[in-house]
């Protein structure tokens, strides 16, 4: 996991760019361009953290079987 959340971010930034800008052409301002990439990137990571199943008290020694 350590490795695997730097290089998601580094996939996001050229969208968010993508997005910015288009916002920014779309929306006539820099301060709303921003706010709206901030409120989807916020709505996504909310979104993400709504599926993740709870670990608390949950065995987590797991064995697979083959």
């Amino acid at each position: 996991m350590t490795t695997t959340v730097p290089n998601f971010v580094r996939g996001a930034v050229p969208l968010m760019v993508a997005g910015f800008l288009y916002f920014k052409g779309t929306l006539g301002s820099v301060a709303y361009a921003g706010m709206a990439v901030g409120v989807a990137t916020f709505a996504l990571s909310f979104w993400g953290l709504y599926g993740i199943e709870e670990t608390y008290g949950k065995e987590l020694d797991y064995t697979e079987s083959a």
